[in-house]
């Protein structure tokens, strides 16, 4: 599934609780990349990796768990 970036941004926005008011738009700059893909074919071919569940699913669920687990991340 393909998102454009501000999509993204909203939702993790939402997920935060808070607005798309956080969000500061700049002007583009020459060489601005508009679009953003993983390719995942050498994960599935070299190590018979699948994805389980969506991408949306999967953004949300680690998002959650860096909620979850600040003390790790930080260093606490």
């Amino acid at each position: 599934m393909e998102l454009p970036n501000h999509e993204i941004t909203s939702m993790i926005l939402a997920w935060s609780g808070v607005g798309n008011d956080r969000v500061d738009y700049v002007t583009d700059r020459p060489g601005h990349d508009f679009r953003y893909a993983v390719a995942s074919s050498k994960a599935r071919d070299e190590l018979k990796w699948e994805a389980v569940g969506s991408n949306v699913d999967t953004m949300k669920e680690t998002f959650r768990w860096y909620k979850d687990n600040e003390d790790w991340w930080r260093g606490k």
